[in-house]
């Protein structure tokens, strides 16, 4: 697939499974830099929700860790979340005149023997 052309097939794959691998669309490099903005998120302990609210235990840390606007504090993810060609793949796949971006949200998951099994759970009510 040509990462700069979304087509038909595309579109038509994104709308019955919810979901797009476009293969070669992030370099190395870039995957590289995004990789290492989320470490330091994690490393950083930045808070869930900007002024602090939404803090968790280390416990529920280990299902998730969960982060919204981050490019707000991290231009390397400002980039990203801002990049023109995202918004225009999101746009074409979700066969929208406009679309607007509510929010980044980092969700990590820790590896290994970190990491806690995440539950069954319903998730719909708590986002638009």
């Amino acid at each position: 697939m040509n990462p700069n052309h979304i087509g038909a097939e595309e579109v038509e794959f994104f709308q019955g499974n919810g979901y797009l691998r476009i293969p070669g669309f992030f370099s190395k490099r870039e995957i590289a830099e995004l990789a290492d903005a989320l470490d330091r998120t994690v490393e950083e302990k930045r808070a869930r929700i900007l002024g602090g609210g939404g803090e968790t235990d280390d416990d529920y840390n280990r299902v998730f860790n969960q982060m919204v606007n981050l490019w707000v504090d991290y231009e390397v993810i400002r980039k990203y979340s801002f990049d023109a060609r995202l918004a225009e793949i999101a746009r074409k796949i979700s066969k929208c005149k406009r679309l607007v971006i509510y929010h980044d949200h980092g969700l990590i998951k820790p590896g290994g023997e970190q990491s806690k099994a995440t539950n069954w759970h319903q998730d719909a009510p708590y986002w638009p």
